[in-house]
């Protein structure tokens, strides 16, 4: 910094982390590796005493596709969540029998999670050779599986000595919520055919959207629509309408 500058203000930014690990121990491991369920699923946890957001660890021992089926797959899922968007980092590993770390995994990038979606490793590790290390990875015929979750949270900034959480742009968070409406079709309760496809949608927000859908101007269309035709020539029109906006708009992180 040059002599001849004052600083007369400052200030600094930083973004919340939230850092939690997850040990999950499997009994009779062994029977699970030879068919007996191809999917188990840990019980669920949180972060201590915040229950808004719910996880659990999904072990695959036979893999999930055709490229994974000689290997263990292992995923982290999110159950639950506050409406805002929820980023995360994860990283798996296995205790051996001597209380070490082994066959660490991580993902390094945040990851957005969306509800009941799996994120993991479809090839964690080798099923052959899990099974012939037994007494190192499998004491007890125990699997003990960890998971190490880093959850990106919202921006902070510190103006002196004062901190505050930043403001967001609530527009955008509400785009993005009533988005993911329309995205996985939750809720909805008619159809519209636009250029030779099906749309599901919500009543209430094609009214918002267009006078066409509003009780008062066609109630015999609101009060019986199931299906509607349109005569939108694009689907991407037909989106601005159910949601008022673009496919790519997401909120700031």
């Amino acid at each position: 910094m040059s002599g001849d500058m004052e600083v007369n203000n400052w200030g600094s930014s930083r973004i919340k982390v939230q850092k939690f690990c997850y040990e999950w121990t499997i009994s009779n491991f062994s029977l699970f590796m030879g068919g007996l369920r191809r999917k188990i699923q840990s019980p669920v946890f949180s972060l201590g005493a915040n229950d808004e957001l719910a996880w659990c660890l999904r072990v695959y021992t036979n893999g999930v596709d055709e490229e994974s089926k000689d290997h263990v797959s292992v995923y982290l899922v999110l159950l639950s969540r506050p409406v805002r968007a929820i980023r995360a980092k994860f990283k798996f590993w296995i205790i051996n029998s001597h209380g070490e770390k082994y066959q660490s995994r991580k993902h390094t990038i945040a990851i957005s999670f969306l509800l009941n979606q799996e994120w993991g490793f479809r090839r964690f590790i080798p099923r052959d050779f899990l099974l012939s290390n037994q007494q190192w990875l499998l004491p007890g015929d125990q699997l003990t599986l960890c998971c190490k979750v880093n959850i990106v949270g919202a921006d902070f900034s510190m103006p002196g000595q004062t901190m505050s959480p930043a403001i967001k742009d609530l527009k955008h968070i509400l785009t993005y919520d009533l988005g993911e409406l329309w995205e996985n079709s939750l809720f909805t309760d008619c159809s519209l055919l636009v250029a030779g496809h099906e749309f599901r949608a919500h009543k209430a927000i094609l009214a918002a959207r267009s006078p066409v859908f509003r009780p008062e101007d066609q109630p015999t269309l609101c009060c019986n629509m199931n299906i509607v035709q349109g005569s939108f020539s694009i689907s991407g029109q037909y989106r601005k309408l159910a949601i008022g906006v673009p496919s790519n708009k997401r909120p700031p992180p």
